[in-house]
Formats: C-alpha cells, sequence, structure tokens
C-alpha cells in the first residue's frame, strides 16, 4: 500500500489545480514560471524553469525548453514576473509561433492566500524575528551603536536557524529614525532619543518584516513628551486597524482609516502595509485606493507610523494571519 501524501504534498497538488483554473479562465494552454517562484510551485528552486499545462508541471532545463514549447505550436503561453526581459526575448526567439501572455497579477492573487505549509513557515519566521528584537530591546542603551544592535539580531538570525535578514536591517536613531528606511550605522544612540528597528528574518524561503520604536533610557527619559504621546497614537491605531482585519475588508479603507487616525501628526508617511511570503511586498496592498480585499490565509504586515519633521520617526509593524472571523497576530 502506498503511503499517504505528505501535508507538502497536498499543498503542492492544490497550488497546482489553483493555477490551472486560472490558465482555464484566461483561455491559456501553459505557463512558464522561472527562478524563486519555482519554490512555491515546486517546493524546491532546483529547476531553472517549470512549464504548466492542462496536465500538470514540467520541470524543464534550457535544453528542453524549445522542444516543449514547439509542441505547443501557435498556443498561447502565460509567464510570471518572475520571468526576466532576456528570458522571454530568448523564449520569443525559439518558439516565435507561440503568443505570450503576461499572467502576473492572476498569480500574485493566487500565491496572496497562504497554504498551511505557508503559515508554518511564516510562524517560523516570525518566531525567530520575535527573539531578534527582543534580544535588540536589551541591548538598547547610551553609548550603543547601531551596529552593536544589528550584531546582536544576527547573532539571534545564526542560533534560531533564520535563512538571511529578509531585507536589508533598519536601525535609526535620533533624527536618522525621520528616514523611512535608514539602513544602520556606527552612531551610538544617546539617552532619550528614539531607536526606530525594522528587520526581518527570512526562514526556507519565507520572510517577517517587523518594526518598533523605543526610547534610549524608557519612555521616562524622552527628550521631547511629544514623543511619547505620538508613540502611543501609532500603537493605538496599530491596535484599531488591527480590529478591523477580517474577510471581506477592503485593504483601500483600512488605508484610509489609519489616515484618519493619525491626521493631527499629519497622516501615514506610506502605505498601511502590504502581504508577505515569499516576497517581502506581495498582494494586497494596504495603500490608497487598492481595490484588493481580504480573504481568510492571507498574511499582512500593518505598519502604521509618523514622522516629525527632523525630530524623530515613529513606527510599528506587525505581520498578521487574515482568519475566518479576524486575524492573529504573528509578531505580536
Amino acid at each position: 500500500m502506498a503511503n499517504p501524501p505528505t501535508i507538502l504534498e497536498r499543498c503542492l497538488c492544490e497550488r497546482l489545480a489553483r493555477v490551472q483554473a486560472q490558465l482555464a479562465a484566461r483561455q491559456v494552454e501553459g505557463l512558464l514560471i522561472s527562478d524563486s517562484a519555482l519554490l512555491y510551485w515546486l517546493g524546491t528552486t532546483n529547476s531553472p524553469l517549470l512549464l504548466v499545462t492542462n496536465e500538470g508541471g514540467t520541470e524543464l532545463s534550457p535544453t528542453q525548453t524549445s522542444a516543449h514549447l514547439g509542441k505547443l505550436g501557435q498556443a498561447r503561453v502565460g509567464f510570471d514576473v518572475s520571468l526576466t526581459a532576456s528570458q522571454l526575448v530568448f523564449l520569443q526567439e525559439m518558439a516565435p509561433a507561440v503568443r505570450w501572455i503576461p499572467l502576473g497579477e492572476e498569480l500574485a492573487s493566487v500565491r496572496s492566500v497562504k497554504d498551511a505549509v505557508e503559515l508554518a513557515l511564516l510562524r517560523q519566521a516570525a518566531c525567530i524575528t520575535r527573539l531578534a528584537f527582543e534580544g535588540v530591546e536589551r541591548e538598547i542603551a547610551e553609548d550603543r551603536s547601531e551596529l552593536d544592535l544589528l550584531h546582536c539580531a544576527t547573532a539571534t538570525l545564526l542560533a534560531e536557524g533564520g535563512q538571511g535578514f529578509s531585507f536589508d536591517p533598519s536601525i535609526a536613531s535620533g533624527p536618522r529614525s525621520c528616514q523611512l528606511w535608514a539602513g544602520t550605522t556606527l552612531r551610538k544612540l544617546q539617552l532619550g532619543e528614539p531607536v526606530l528597528i525594522d528587520l526581518g528574518i527570512a526562514f526556507r524561503g519565507y520572510h517577517c518584516d517587523m518594526a518598533r520604536t523605543y526610547i534610549v533610557g524608557g519612555r521616562q527619559a524622552a527628550l521631547s513628551t511629544d514623543w511619547v504621546t505620538a508613540l502611543d497614537a501609532v500603537e493605538d491605531a496599530l491596535a484599531q486597524m488591527r480590529a478591523e482585519v477580517r474577510p471581506g475588508a477592503r485593504c483601500g479603507e483600512l488605508h484610509a482609516m489609519a489616515e484618519r487616525l493619525l491626521a493631527r501628526y499629519g497622516g501615514l508617511p506610506h502605505a498601511l502595509g502590504h502581504g508577505i511570503g515569499l516576497g517581502v511586498h506581495e498582494r494586497p496592498r494596504l495603500s490608497p485606493g487598492s481595490p484588493d480585499i481580504l480573504v481568510p490565509g492571507m498574511v499582512i504586515a500593518l505598519e502604521p507610523g509618523i514622522i516629525f519633521g527632523a525630530e524623530a520617526g515613529i513606527r510599528r509593524e506587525d505581520v498578521i494571519i487574515v482568519t475566518d472571523d479576524g486575524c492573529e497576530g504573528l509578531t505580536s
């Protein structure tokens, strides 16, 4: 008797069925996928290309691609945004009769809803990221440098089996916290000033994105009581936005609501949030006018923030799962 399929095998079959449904809806005979997107469709990145048809998925080497495309004749073949311009030109030259159809938006929509395997990997990425923030918070003190804090986060990453940082970490103290993505420098922390930390740690290809704002020496040491009031306002805004996250919520309306909550501080300096998974920024988009609608299984990062001129920047960001009746926090 054959062994029952593993949860990964079941999820991969379900992903294939979902993309085949998209191909049928667009009347496309095949789909070529490459690079990092292969991890989603195959569970591995060992093959350079994957050709998906209504018969299934076929892993292709570069030398096999021409022969398989030749069998499709004058078919309509879709491609993902992971396909580079040079790859597409090469394929067009190999198969001039094929009509190439961009399917990036359709595939992004498919990938926006996470299955059980993806949620497990995202939970672990969030767990390691939380541990990194806990370690960094203990190290925040006068005369420690931003780079010292990055070294602390890196130590946690290595100790806990993280794959790497999801993006270039930003550890910005004092007036540098006003920059949206400031990187990390040798600047020393000063008593009473803000420190904005924005980083995420990846696990097996899946990402996290978390941000916190601290005051060196604690809130009682803040150089400006306005900063403390604003920090409370940002944290309250995040709590209120989380209360609004549920299936059917419109992402554009969520962004507009956050703008109203922080209007006295000039509103948001960037979009309220974004989806997260194999990419740090995925669908859905929680930005002005976004038509995206939340459904169960989406994983999003909410990041309300404000900027005090050239004095201080404040941001708090958490990753949450949209559930059947609300949401579940991964980083809080």
